[in-house]
């Protein structure tokens, strides 16, 4: 029975990293495209968080998806990609929290705290955390070790539960809720209402979206992993362990998807460097086939 239940989750696991893919990856391209090279977006103070977490985002669909359909049992490769399967989401996540600090900072700081350096804060906070989650997530290169396997699982169950789940969980919802406090503060004093304010409100609500949903897609992983330390010698448990890590497997990356229509929906900067984005593509298509038509035309 269990067997047989074990197969069929593999199935639509398989089925449900494909679908990701081919909405996620794409969208993801277009949106690390948005924030790096559209006008308006680029400028937003956070646009550089969102360049690292759209690119940890596509980059950990492609290690879920070269584990689910590609991995032949090569031990090496295995090591590597699982290294990135939960260093890609840790970093995201965290990526997450800092944009949680970045909007809460320039909320209660608007002076002192100027955009002006935010890409700069940006680039030293995804340094730290590299070298941080590099160093947490690095029991993955020892678990061939026979003598050293039952303290890298340990370790395993620690990094996973602690760095990727609890930590950054309490810190986004938590900073979350402080920054709503403060729109709702500044609704009653009145502050918002210049076009200004507007726009920066809007990108702090779209911000929140966006890390609200990140700190969603971990819960499921959070609870399994809180059952599996605390109920794991229990027999109902382990009956739905498999169910519970196919919910996990399949939430986890599906923030990844939705990243470009949140994006779209809350941003008005980012909505109309998309249109212009396509407007761009549509004229170039035009003036190609008019050119291609002068070409014909004219050998004729």
């Amino acid at each position: 029975m269990i067997i047989t239940i074990s197969m069929e989750l593999d199935i639509i696991i398989s089925i449900s990293v494909m679908l990701q893919l081919a909405i996620g990856l794409p969208s993801n391209l277009v949106s690390l495209i948005i924030w790096t090279k559209g006008k308006k977006s680029k400028s937003l103070s956070c646009s550089m968080y969102f360049r690292l977490v759209t690119l940890s985002d596509a980059l950990s669909l492609l290690i879920i998806f070269y584990l689910t359909w590609l991995w032949r049992g090569d031990p090496v490769s295995f090591q590597l990609m699982f290294f990135f399967k939960y260093f890609l989401p840790s970093l995201s996540t965290w990526l997450m929290v800092c944009i949680s600090f970045e909007r809460y900072l320039s909320l209660i700081c608007p002076f002192s705290f100027r955009p002006a350096g935010a890409r700069i804060r940006a680039l030293i906070a995804f340094v730290c955390l590299v070298m941080i989650l590099t160093g947490i997530n690095s029991y993955v290169f020892f678990m061939n070790d026979y003598d050293l396997l039952k303290y890298t699982l340990i370790l395993h169950e620690i990094a996973t539960l602690w760095t990727l789940c609890i930590i950054p969980f309490v810190l986004i919802n938590l900073t979350n809720i402080l920054i709503l406090i403060k729109l709702y503060q500044m609704k009653q004093q009145r502050l918002g209402r210049n076009r200004q304010s507007n726009h920066a409100t809007s990108f702090t609500k779209m911000a929140i979206i966006s890390c609200v949903l990140q700190s969603i897609s971990i819960a499921p992983l959070m609870i399994l992993m809180l059952l599996r330390y605390y109920y794991s010698d229990v027999a109902v448990y382990q009956e739905t362990e498999f169910i519970l890590s196919a919910i996990v497997y399949c939430t986890i990356y599906l923030n990844n998807c939705f990243n470009f229509f949140i994006y779209y929906c809350n941003s008005s900067n980012f909505r109309s460097d998309f249109k212009e984005m396509c407007c761009c593509c549509c004229r170039r298509n035009t003036i190609h086939q008019l050119n291609a038509t002068t070409i014909a035309s004219t050998r004729i």
